[in-house]
């Protein structure tokens, strides 16, 4: 009967909004419930955050839709947001600026929130690092340094978190969330750090995503932070293929953040996750922008990131970015350009790599290795990358 009626309502010319996209509000955190009728219908399916569905029609109470597998149903308005195609889309509650730091050969990621609380993925280096970095941790963060409550440690490499301590210095953390047995982590004083943080919380495939909800809750504000691999093993690659691997979407904005995940954790995401949910605009590249376990052509091609960042340290031994990853990388960025900017890349010579600089780059890849400081930042519809090098001036002499 409830099909009937929907049938009828749609042969009746609902009346429809001016606009014809509907999708999950900022106050929504995983999804909307679609349901055959307006007020306790059975539910059908479901929208989640970062997602659209085709507006229908609408009533004082509810939008009728149509989701991208055909499924028609109705949604609670006062749940939704409407992108019109005459006009921006309704903005969303403050910014997810994604601070992708510059530690060398290393990683080290900060998210602040739309609300302004923020999360750390990784923090570690191969080399000696500054006060910089935890100046310009301070100065990303601001008012809002106390709301740094969430820690993810995508797996056991020092490069991903050897600098912990030192730029969590002061601050309480809530949550520590990893992928790896503590006996992974060879390094005494980490593990000391570790044993003596709250909401200590080792990770498995049995806490990633599906399409639907997030499994492991990571309050991030309006922006859905969701795990879609962790501590997955594997014949080869063993420690990187541990790696969390985090999407986080805002609005139509959606990154992905893989750790060191390599070409088996690649595999099972292509495998797991449809090609819509895959296609992110952002990509934070594995393994400091090597080709070879990680970064593989397949995946990157099902993703077709319009932003790619490689955090790594110039001119380094593996060659990283190649000048056919970055060839291919800028395949998918090339309908979005930005201002003109300096990448190094290298080709194999005999005697090792061959680096060359591109210094009028306008499709947004970057390296920390050039740019600095990374920044990204969207309010859900849209995005703006600027770098940024904090200058910290030098203590006075005793």
């Amino acid at each position: 009967m409830r099909a009937i009626l929907l049938g009828l309502l749609l042969a009746a010319g609902m009346p429809a909004l001016a606009a014809d996209l509907v999708m999950p509000s900022a106050a929504v955190r995983e999804f909307i419930t679609v349901r055959d009728a307006e007020t306790k219908g059975r539910e059908l399916a479901r929208l989640p955050v970062g997602q659209r569905a085709e507006l229908l029609g609408s009533t004082p109470s509810a939008h009728l839709v149509r989701l991208a597998d055909g499924t028609v149903g109705y949604v609670v308005r006062r749940f939704t947001r409407t992108l019109s195609t005459d006009g921006p889309l309704v903005p969303l509650e403050g910014e997810l600026e994604l601070h992708f730091l510059d530690v060398g050969e290393g990683d080290a990621t900060l998210v602040v929130c739309p609300d302004r609380s923020s999360l750390l993925i990784d923090a570690g280096s191969t080399g000696p690092v500054d006060k910089t970095v935890s100046s310009y941790l301070d100065a990303a963060l601001g008012a809002d340094k106390g709301r740094l409550n969430t820690v993810i440690v995508t797996h056991p490499d020092p490069q991903h978190f050897n600098l912990l301590q030192l730029l969590l210095r002061g601050h309480s953390l809530q949550r520590v969330l990893h992928a790896s047995e503590l006996a992974d982590y060879d390094d005494a004083r980490f593990l000391s750090w570790l044993r003596g943080q709250n909401g200590v919380q080792r990770l498995g495939m049995a806490d990633v995503a599906s399409e639907l909800r997030p499994v492991t809750e990571v309050d991030c504000g309006g922006a859905l932070v969701q795990v879609l691999s962790a501590g997955l093993a594997t014949r080869t690659d063993w420690l990187d293929n541990l790696s969390v691997v985090v999407k986080i979407s805002f609005g139509d904005f959606s990154a992905l953040l893989p750790g060191d995940a390599g070409a088996e954790v690649e595999a099972s995401l292509l495998q797991r996750y449809s090609p819509a949910f895959l296609d992110v605009d952002l990509l934070k590249l594995a393994d400091g922008g090597v080709q070879g376990e990680s970064n593989g052509p397949n995946f990157l091609a099902a993703l077709q990131p319009q932003i790619a960042v490689i955090s790594n340290a110039g001119r380094n031994p593996a060659g990283a970015p190649h000048g056919t990853l970055l060839m291919q990388l800028q395949s998918f960025a090339a309908a979005v350009e930005g201002p003109p900017h300096t990448l190094s890349f290298s080709y194999r010579g005999d005697d090792g790599p061959r680096w060359q600089e591109n210094r009028a780059l306008r499709q947004h890849v970057y390296s920390t290795a050039d740019a600095g400081n990374i920044v990204v930042v969207s309010d859900g519809s849209g995005f703006s990358v600027r770098t940024a090098r904090l200058a910290v001036p030098k203590p006075a002499a005793d």
